[in-house]
């Protein structure tokens, strides 16, 4: 008995159930190196986007922000599994850290929205909470339930000109009514962190990120991150 495991596009590795306990693991061991090589190869990807999606060498005057030890600690351990900071020295990194300002947001606030130009910010937040949200069209089930019933009495009520059956298809091809509805994708906490793909790539925000509660963020602009880089 042979089960086939399809891991990647380009793999495809068949691990037979009575294979001895060391060729199993060597070929889950190479899955998995190949795995962290693809995935070292996609950031790469992302850093050189980041690159060409950047203006460096602005004339950009880096300024110092004061912050307390613990509030530091808490940005340098949000950018740690950034992508945005992994080809950075310390020195730059710290550049950065010092750079960011403090900003504060209501209940309710939004902080970026969805489709919105632009995108030049990266926020860690370091209190409150936010969520982040998308556009996604789908059916408005009642009201398609309601065009279905117009149309079946529209159809039942022609003469002549169209059958019954006739009247009720046409009802139904109008039922297709979309209507956009936000969907919740992500919640964030302190020490969270988002708007990186504004300084990763020159594209409108992906999504809407709103404040929950009372809120404290820093924020890096990305003028300041290409003159750095």
């Amino acid at each position: 008995l042979s089960i086939s495991l399809d891991l990647s596009r380009s793999l495809s590795i068949s691990l037979d159930l009575f294979l001895p306990p060391s060729r199993l693991s060597l070929s889950l061991s190479l899955s998995t190196l190949q795995q962290k090589q693809k995935k070292a190869r996609d950031g790469a990807k992302r850093i050189a986007v980041a690159a060409n999606a950047l203006a460096r060498g602005a004339d950009v005057k880096v300024q110092a922000y004061p912050k307390a030890e613990p509030v530091m600690a808490l940005l340098a351990s949000a950018v740690a599994r950034s992508l945005l900071f992994a080809p950075l020295s310390s020195p730059e990194r710290a550049t950065l850290l010092h750079s960011m300002t403090p900003v504060t947001a209501a209940a309710g606030q939004v902080i970026i929205k969805e489709g919105d130009a632009v995108a030049d910010k990266f926020f860690v937040l370091e209190k409150g909470a936010a969520v982040a949200t998308v556009l996604i069209k789908e059916s408005d089930d009642k009201e398609n339930g309601e065009n279905k019933k117009k149309g079946e009495e529209q159809g039942s009520a022609a003469a002549g000109a169209a059958t019954t059956e006739e009247g009720e298809e046409a009802g139904q091809q109008k039922t297709a009514v979309l209507v956009k509805r936000e969907k919740q994708v992500r919640e964030y906490g302190p020490g969270s962190s988002f708007g990186e793909l504004a300084l990763l790539y020159a594209s409108p925000r992906a999504a809407t990120v709103t404040a929950t509660a009372p809120s404290k963020l820093w924020v890096l602009d990305a003028a300041v991150y290409a003159a750095v880089r």
